[in-house]
């Protein structure tokens, strides 16, 4: 019979998760997965504005450990060459006054015929007062891939604390997450794309969305603002194929330990063939448990009381699951990385 691996899926396996840690750092966890930190929150050295080494004259500067737009008109910022990159993902912690207006391009080409909005796409940054944020779902709305797609939901805190956005782009998909909620997922080239492109006011620039690797830009749009916790990590394999990528969304789901009473554990597991896992509960108490897959869709919905078992699965192939809920009132969470027939 093969063997069920369950591990315990720590915090600190994505930037969003790990939010209590110092800011402007790189867990242990994150630099061996590949993270990389793009502002120390002290210098901005390696940043500059467009087509220039540096950022002498600019409005921008480093102010409570975060990179500072005082309300001037000063230009763009420009990443370091360093972290030039065609696939990747990237975190920010951003926050904005009530009125404020800005932008974090991705992929953005440095070059003569790429000034200000010609390559993208732009990700919107913008307060609650402000005219584009509407209801906070529209394309103009923080978080939304501006004038092209709308985030699902509003998400954004007030405007003293920080929110953290993240994008995870690879060839010609996107997917744009805000404070750990999916927000929004397209397809750069695809008809549905094509049909907004034509439609939005960027359909005159022909480098728009395509796809080539570009850098990170922050716009200025004269409205103080805010960015720390600025983190990339490149990507080598595509995360809608790779079953054991962890998703942002997916961290409110694994946020708990399993918990154990009386040094007996909740649940045990195991795999009895087929595809399929016996859970075995060994505590009394009602339980109610979600099943999702490594994308977060739900893939089963389960309650009843235990002592006793419940078969779950069957699971296809190989992957991560995520089983998590509640157990007599105690919060439970599993990874399941699964060898399976």
């Amino acid at each position: 019979m093969k063997r069920l691996y369950v591990v315990a899926l720590l915090l600190s396996v994505l930037p969003y998760s790990a939010r209590s840690q110092s800011i402007n750092t790189l867990t242990d966890q994150e630099a061996s997965r590949g993270w990389l930190l793009m502002f120390d929150g002290k210098s901005l050295a390696g940043w500059h504005s467009f087509r220039r080494p540096d950022i002498s004259g600019n409005g921008w500067i480093v102010k409570d450990s975060s990179i500072y737009l005082r309300g001037l008109s000063a230009g763009a910022l420009l990443a370091p060459e360093a972290f030039v990159y065609r696939n990747f993902e990237i975190s920010v912690d951003w926050k904005i006054a009530d009125s404020g207006n800005s932008g974090i391009f991705l992929r953005y080409l440095e070059t003569e015929a790429s000034e200000n909005i010609r390559t993208g796409p732009e990700s919107q940054v913008c307060g609650k007062l402000r005219l584009d944020y509407k209801n906070g779902m529209e394309v103009t709305s923080p978080g939304a891939c501006y004038a092209m797609y709308a985030p699902a939901k509003p998400w954004i805190k007030s405007a003293d604390q920080y929110n953290t956005f993240h994008v995870i782009m690879y060839e010609n998909r996107v997917a744009h997450f805000g404070n750990g909620t999916r927000l929004l997922e397209y397809v750069i080239g695809s008809d549905d794309w094509k049909t907004k492109y034509d439609k939005s006011k960027y359909s005159t620039f022909p480098l728009y969305g395509d796809i080539h690797a570009g850098k990170l830009f922050l716009q200025d749009h004269a409205s103080p603002v805010w960015y720390r916790n600025l983190k990339i990590r490149p990507l080598t394999e595509d995360p809608w194929v790779n079953k054991d990528f962890i998703w942002p969304d997916q961290t409110s789901r694994i946020a708990h330990a399993p918990v154990e009473m009386a040094g007996a554990p909740l649940l045990s597991l195991r795999q009895t063939g087929s595809g399929r896992v016996e859970l075995r509960f060994t505590q009394p108490g009602e339980w109610r448990l979600e099943l999702d897959d490594a994308r977060g869709g739900r893939l089963q919905t389960m309650q009843g009381s235990g002592p006793g078992t419940r078969s779950l699965g069957p699971l296809p192939g190989w992957g991560g699951y995520f089983l998590s809920g509640s157990i007599g009132g105690h919060p439970y969470s599993r990874h399941l990385s699964a060898a399976l027939p």
